[in-house]
């Protein structure tokens, strides 16, 4: 991706995939579902001289927002989160996994466009995984969260979970083109032509 450079971090007891994504020209950096392990998170920053501006959240899950608060109070950037998510996010029960209820401080809208530098990234609003579940996409890139994986697709038995919503969900990513980089929220990265061809969990609709 000219101008950008996503590193993922494989971080906490359930290994989930927290991203740091950079802006070479300006230094300016995303972290997007920080889960756990702060310390691994802020010394990637580092390593490379970059300066966080916010943290993303593609959704509430406690894997994917554990240390989130964590690293909002140690840097003092803003969460960017949906709104149909809060409820997770001001879950009391996050503290049994270490983490802290918080409020995001800026709510994302589908179709919205947000910039790191020089590069423009849309917000899609895919609810299924949970209400508020976004993915984040440009510089040919898409953050995907829990919505697809290289191969697999998020689970709609947990509370807030909808099957039909999911596969609309996916249906609208499955029409990035196919050079696309999908960057889940579990496991390998893949460009949308390999999941495409090679997920056998997808919507056949």
């Amino acid at each position: 991706m000219t101008g950008v450079r996503v590193i993922g971090l494989s971080v906490g007891p359930w290994p989930m995939n927290c991203y740091v994504v950079a802006d070479e020209a300006s230094r300016l950096a995303w972290v997007v579902d920080p889960g756990a392990e702060i310390k691994r998170i802020q010394a990637t920053l580092n390593d490379h001289g970059w300066q966080i501006s916010a943290i993303l959240q593609t959704h509430g899950h406690v894997d994917h927002v554990a240390a989130t608060a964590a690293l909002r109070a140690a840097t003092g950037v803003p969460v960017l989160a949906h709104a149909d998510d809060l409820p997770l996010f001001a879950d009391e029960r996050l503290r049994l996994f270490g983490g802290e209820p918080l409020m995001p401080d800026r709510l994302l809208h589908d179709g919205e466009t947000i910039a790191l530098g020089a590069t423009s990234f849309d917000v899609l609003h895919v609810p299924g995984h949970t209400p508020g579940h976004i993915a984040i996409i440009g510089g040919g890139a898409c953050l995907s969260g829990d919505v697809i994986f290289r191969i697999g697709c998020g689970r709609t038995d947990l509370p807030g979970g909808n099957l039909a919503a999911l596969e609309r969900s996916i249906q609208r990513l499955l029409a990035l083109p196919d050079e696309t980089t999908i960057y889940p929220g579990h496991g390998a990265t893949a460009t949308m032509a390999y999941v495409r061809r090679c997920n056998p969990y997808l919507p056949v609709s």
